[in-house]
C-alpha cells in the first residue's frame, strides 16, 4: 500500500518560492545578490529556487543567528516537520524570518500549526548544521544582533562610527567590520529594526517623530555620546521590569485587565519616554486607549512617568539619562571611549 503525502507536507523549493509575492521575490534577489534574467514572476521563482537549492551552505553560514539555528535544528531533529505547541514553540518573528529566506514553510494540519523544510534541501541543511564553524558563526551573529538591539534601544539614533567603536570593542579582529555591517543589513531585511537617514545613521524604527527628535538633539550639540560597557549593556537588555515599571504596570492592568495588552501598552509608554515626549502626552495617550481613566488615574500615571523618565537613557540626550546629567546645566565630565572632556549640558 502506497501512502500519499498531502501537498503541504512535501513542498518543493519552487512551490515555496512561488507562493511568495513578487515584491518579496525582488527583495530576495537583492538579499541573495543574484541577477534575474526576465521580469515575469516565473523568472524570479526559477532563479531564486535554483540559488537556494545550490547555496544552502552560504545561506546558513551568512544569514542565520543562533536562535534561528536552534529552531532549524529542532525541526531537523523532528524528522523535518515540527508541531508548534507549548512544548515546541518559537517567536513568530523567527518563524517569519526563516520563511522569508525560503528555508522553512508553515501550514495548518486541521487545527494544528506545523513548520517543515522542503524535501529538496533537508539533508543539505542537516549536514551543514553539524559543522562546528556554523554553530560558532551563528553565535557571533546572535551576539552582534543583541549588541545592535541594545544600542538602538539606548541611543535611538546610532552614528556609524559609534557602532563601529562598539563592534571593535566587543568582537575580535577576525570579525570584519564590513561583514558585521552586512549582517545587520541582512537581519534588518527580515526583522525591520532600523532605517538609515541621509547621514547614514541607524535610526530605531520605534522613533515616533524623527523631525522633532532631530530638532531636540540639535539643541544639545556639546553632549558626547555616553559609552556603556558589556555588563551595563547586558543588564539593560535583560527585559526585566524595574520597580517603577511594575508600578505603571499595576495601574495599567486595572484599566486594560489583559496582561498581554498591558505589557504592550507599557512597552509603548517606555518608547514614548525615550522619545522625550511629555508626561501629559503620555497620559493622554493612555486615556484615549482606555476611554475610562479618570483625572486621578491620569495624575498617577504622570507622576510615575516623571519618576521613570529620570533613569531612562533618552534618545535626545545621546544615551544619557537625566540622572546622569544631575538635572542641571553644570559643567560635567562625560566619559568617551577614547578621551574625557568637559561639556556644557543645556536641558
Amino acid at each position: 500500500m502506497i501512502v500519499m503525502k498531502r501537498n503541504y507536507e512535501s513542498k518543493s523549493i519552487k512551490n515555496i518560492i512561488y507562493s511568495m509575492k513578487l515584491s518579496h521575490l525582488k527583495e530576495l534577489t537583492k538579499v541573495f545578490e543574484i541577477h534575474v534574467h526576465g521580469k515575469r514572476k516565473e523568472d524570479f521563482v526559477e532563479s531564486i529556487s535554483f540559488y537556494i537549492k545550490n547555496n544552502i551552505s552560504v545561506i546558513i553560514d551568512n544569514f542565520i543567528t543562533y536562535e534561528e539555528y536552534n529552531f532549524i535544528k529542532k525541526i531537523c531533529d523532528s524528522n523535518y516537520t515540527l508541531l508548534l505547541n507549548e512544548k515546541h514553540n518559537m517567536r513568530e518573528e523567527v518563524i517569519k524570518s526563516l520563511e522569508y529566506l525560503g528555508l522553512i514553510y508553515s501550514y495548518y494540519d486541521f487545527t494544528e500549526r506545523k513548520v517543515s523544510i522542503s524535501f529538496e534541501i533537508r539533508e543539505k541543511i542537516k549536514l551543514r548544521l553539524c559543522k562546528v564553524e556554523v554553530i560558532e558563526h551563528s553565535k557571533e551573529n546572535q551576539k552582534l544582533i543583541e549588541l545592535f538591539k541594545n544600542l538602538l534601544d539606548i541611543y535611538g539614533v546610532i552614528p556609524q562610527d559609534l557602532l563601529l567603536d562598539y563592534i571593535a570593542q566587543d568582537f575580535n579582529m577576525e570579525y570584519k567590520v564590513h561583514e558585521a555591517i552586512k549582517n545587520l543589513w541582512r537581519y534588518n531585511d527580515r526583522y525591520n529594526l532600523y532605517y538609515s537617514d541621509y547621514k547614514l545613521n541607524y535610526c530605531n524604527i520605534k522613533i515616533i517623530d524623527m523631525r522633532t527628535l532631530n530638532e531636540k538633539i540639535s539643541t544639545k550639540p556639546n553632549i558626547n555620546y555616553k559609552y556603556y560597557d558589556r555588563d551595563q549593556l547586558k543588564n539593560m537588555g535583560d527585559g526585566k521590569l524595574d520597580c517603577i515599571e511594575k508600578e505603571i504596570y499595576i495601574v495599567l492592568k486595572r484599566q486594560f485587565k489583559s496582561s498581554e495588552i498591558t505589557l504592550k501598552c507599557l512597552e509603548y509608554i517606555i518608547t514614548m519616554i525615550k522619545n522625550d515626549m511629555s508626561s501629559k502626552e503620555i497620559s493622554e495617550f493612555i486615556r484615549n486607549k482606555t476611554r475610562r481613566m479618570g483625572e486621578q488615574g491620569r495624575k498617577i500615571i504622570e507622576e510615575l512617568v516623571d519618576r521613570a523618565r529620570i533613569y531612562y537613557p533618552l534618545w535626545t540626550l545621546k544615551g544619557h539619562s537625566l540622572e546622569d546629567l544631575k538635572y542641571n546645566c553644570k559643567l560635567m565630565q562625560v566619559e568617551h571611549s577614547r578621551k574625557y572632556r568637559n561639556v556644557k549640558i543645556n536641558l
